[in-house]
């Protein structure tokens, strides 16, 4: 298992008095963020979403609650990783969740509208590293 970016371990790291410099250079398990994400819960955060988590073929978003219970909303790796697709992901999940209150309906929304995005970059070719084209998809948020 891979964290795509190590912003995520950042945070816990900062968070937590871990040493980030050992964490990114371990190969983290499940369990692993599952841990980390229980640590930062009993701070008092009610929801935690890591996403990018690179399983195979697939991109998986890992949902952990302040109750303990979790979930795992993945979907096919479509093209390359683009620069943005984390901001993207994060955005639609805040402004989702502010409206629905459902964090896994916000997980979920996030994940569908990026996917979309990223096929249509691969549709166009669009080098990896302009992001993601959401101008013609911004009417579905």
């Amino acid at each position: 298992m891979q964290l795509s970016r190590t912003d995520n371990i950042f945070i816990y790291s900062f968070s937590d008095d871990n040493n980030y410099n050992s964490l990114i250079t371990e190969n983290l398990s499940l369990e692993d963020i599952r841990y980390m994400c229980e640590k930062l819960c009993q701070k008092g955060i009610k929801h935690i979403v890591v996403t990018g988590i690179k399983s195979n073929e697939f991109i998986l978003n890992y949902i952990y609650n302040h109750d303990g219970s979790d979930y795992y909303i993945g979907t096919k790796k479509i093209g390359k990783d683009r620069c943005g697709t984390g901001d993207v992901m994060t955005g639609i999940i805040a402004g989702e969740y502010l409206h629905t209150h459902n964090i896994i309906k916000s997980v979920e929304k996030a994940v569908e509208f990026t996917s979309l995005c990223i096929k249509r970059c691969e549709e166009l070719d669009i080098p990896h590293h302009y992001g993601l084209c959401i101008e013609e998809y911004l009417t579905q948020l």
